[in-house]
Parts: C-alpha cells; structure tokens; sequence
C-alpha cells in the first residue's frame, strides 16, 4: 500500500459523489443551497463579530482608554430619575483631570 493510499479514496469518493450529484440534480440543487445557507451566514457573522469584538483598537495602551461620563441623581434631574450623561465638556474634562 502506498504512502498516500487515503488520498486515492478520496478522489474515488468525490468521483462518487459527483456522479451521485450528476443523476440526481434537484438533490444537487438541495445540497447546494444548504450549503450555500450555512456557510454564507456564518462567514458574515464572524467577520462582523471578528472586526467589533475580537481585534484590537488601534490605538496605544488601549486598555486605558475611557468614556467619562456624568452621574445626575434622580433629584437633580427633570423626570426625578437618575440619569447617566454622556461626555463632558471641556471645563468639567480639566476639572476631573
């Protein structure tokens, strides 16, 4: 038996399959869009989830990057509920510095 006997199985199983594919070609047509449907979603959502949470932002000590942020107690605001105000402006950011 050869080295590479696993690879001649292989090809007689894909002559197999392409011939199966052959005779029968709505089961083709099937087969293709299943696959179709599986792959092509799963590549989109893991570019997506790779580009938003997996890689790094680009910036030096990323880490140490924040978002500040103005706690309003419920009885200072107008509707008398707390609120969480985003950003500051430039002389409460030199303040808090």
């Amino acid at each position: 038996m050869t080295r590479f006997a696993w690879l001649d199985d292989a090809g007689r199983d894909l002559q197999h399959a392409l011939r199966t594919l052959r005779e029968a070609p709505g089961f083709a047509a099937v087969v293709i869009l299943t696959l179709a449907l599986g792959i092509g979603p799963n590549t989109a959502i893991f570019s997506v989830v790779r580009a938003v949470l997996l890689r790094p932002l680009p910036y030096e000590d990323a880490a140490r990057l924040v978002r500040p942020y103005e706690n309003i107690p419920a009885s200072e605001s107008p509707n008398l509920r707390p609120l969480h105000v985003g950003g500051m402006n430039l002389v409460e950011l030199l303040e808090v510095q």
